[in-house]
């Protein structure tokens, strides 16, 4: 439907700041009406370089009256942010931005404003692989901000305004979403700021209710950042691990896969690790992050590896899991919302709201770091056996002395029938849960099961890798 709004008249307006000596020499506004509603803003700065980028800010006003609007960093597509040239564009979609297409804007003019670029700008915020190659394209900051990569939200309550979050940082690409190449031929990745942060883990409620998973809190620090998956593992992406060229991926479900149907899952593919002897299994239980040589991780292990260096790819350990699950948030629903089923609902594919049937990924609500279905679709294997105060973890749990880069025990040995010793951990719970219904929508894990590879229709899983330039884990030997 194109918009009403005149733009009657259309004014230039210069606005000169001094940052690091840039300054904005001229703007000019072009109406794209009655072909586009879109209104395109020309600029010229001077004493901008490639050594002190600047960002751009905006000003829409109505004659001398600013207009105020909650959506409008959305609404501008093109040169922002990162500015190192001294000409550029972008376009202003004032039905987006404003919330309306009847309200007549009778002197539309623009104010710009400049100041220093902030140093993350940079930041490959989203990694995108491209499954069959392995190639890597990164997805900074930067890209993100100036509308190259589809739609954004820098606001939590955005998704939904009863939607809070403590980070102080939130950038999530929502339209990750919409194309279907990133639930099948692709693996996109998202870094997970949680260096050096301590948190609690566990129960956030501290009621051990329903299962032996669920465990009294503790506190848990990382010291480095990682990438994780936006999405839980599909079955388009799992055949693609597995097969480089003859599967159709565009024509094989968008919905989770489920990890007893996966490629080599680890009752067709034991490994024993060549660095302790463990018998690893899909795609690692090692508390050294070694792979099966036959597993979907080993084999975009090798993929990455033609491109100069290998992304070592695993299953997040059972601290990585629950830091980026909760999104920022110390509650039991990274939304910030209280549990209940209308408001799990808004997040997660469960007992009560999924006809008992996976569904695709992506379409519950994300949490604030951009990451769908943590909770609820397919409860998620983590890499983890046993506790967080397990043999060799520094620390004792508390706030003044968190436990330290928790791991998981090494791997016990496993008996004829398949079994682990000690249980296996699951978190987020599912579309179906025998244990809680929606109850099961939790950060912390949801299940603890014995049978590690377990033919259950409702376990699936997503990747980590490590947030370090030469993509390998920093607690273990280097992969040959």
């Amino acid at each position: 439907m194109k918009a009403t709004a005149v733009l009657a008249t259309v004014l230039v307006s210069v606005s000169i700041n001094v940052a690091q000596a840039a300054e904005v020499d001229q703007v000019i506004v072009r109406q794209q009406w009655p072909w586009s509603t879109d209104v395109k803003v020309e600029y010229r700065l001077s004493g901008v370089s490639a050594a002190a980028p600047v960002d751009i800010g905006v000003e829409v006003l109505n004659g001398d009256t600013v207009m105020q609007s909650a959506n409008l960093a959305a609404a501008i597509k093109g040169d922002r942010y990162g500015i190192t040239k001294s000409i550029g564009e972008f376009t202003i979609d004032p039905v987006k931005a404003f919330g309306t297409s009847e309200a007549a804007i009778e002197n539309f003019r623009v104010r710009l404003t400049v100041s220093p670029s902030p140093d993350n700008l940079d930041e490959a915020l989203y990694k995108i692989f491209e499954l069959s190659s392995g190639a890597c394209t990164d997805v900074t900051r930067k890209d993100l901000l100036n509308g190259k990569w589809g739609t954004y939200e820098t606001d939590y309550s955005r998704i939904d305004p009863n939607f809070t979050t403590e980070l102080d940082d939130v950038l999530i690409w929502t339209g990750v979403t919409n194309d279907i190449a990133y639930k099948t031929s692709h693996l996109v990745m998202r870094k997970i700021h949680a260096a050096n942060k301590v948190w609690r883990a566990g129960d956030p409620e501290d009621t051990k209710v329903g299962n032996s998973a669920r465990k009294a809190q503790c506190y848990v620090t990382l010291t480095y950042d990682y990438y994780i998956a936006v999405f839980e593992t599909t079955v388009a992406q799992n055949a693609r691990f597995g097969n480089t060229q003859s599967v159709n991926v565009s024509a094989l479900p968008k919905g989770a896969a489920m990890l007893h149907e996966c490629f080599a899952h680890p009752l067709d593919a034991p490994y024993k690790s060549p660095f302790s002897g463990e018998q690893v299994v899909f795609p690692t239980n090692s508390y050294l992050r070694d792979v099966g040589a036959l597993s979907t991780a080993a084999y975009m292990w090798q993929r990455t590896k033609n491109y100069g260096h290998i992304y070592e790819f695993t299953l997040p350990t059972r601290a990585e899991w629950e830091f980026a699950c909760h999104g920022g948030n110390a509650g039991v629903l990274y939304s910030g919302e209280e549990q209940n089923q209308d408001n799990v609902n808004k997040l997660a594919w469960n007992a009560t709201n999924s006809g008992n049937e996976s569904h695709e990924v992506g379409l519950k609500a994300p949490n604030a770091y951009g990451l769908y279905d943590m909770l609820g679709n397919l409860e998620e294997r983590v890499c983890a056996v046993g506790e967080y105060s397990a043999a060799g973890v520094t620390g004792s749990g508390t706030a003044q002395d968190p436990y330290v880069n928790p791991l998981c025990n090494l791997n016990p040995a496993y008996t004829g029938g398949g079994s682990s010793v000690k249980p296996w951990v699951m978190g987020g719970g599912s579309f179906s849960s025998d244990d809680g219904k929606w109850q099961d929508c939790r950060p912390e894990p949801s299940a603890a099961w014995v049978e590690w590879y377990g033919p259950a229709p409702r376990t699936g899983y997503r990747f980590v890798m490590p947030a370090r330039a030469d993509g390998q884990w920093a607690d273990h030997p280097v992969q040959q």
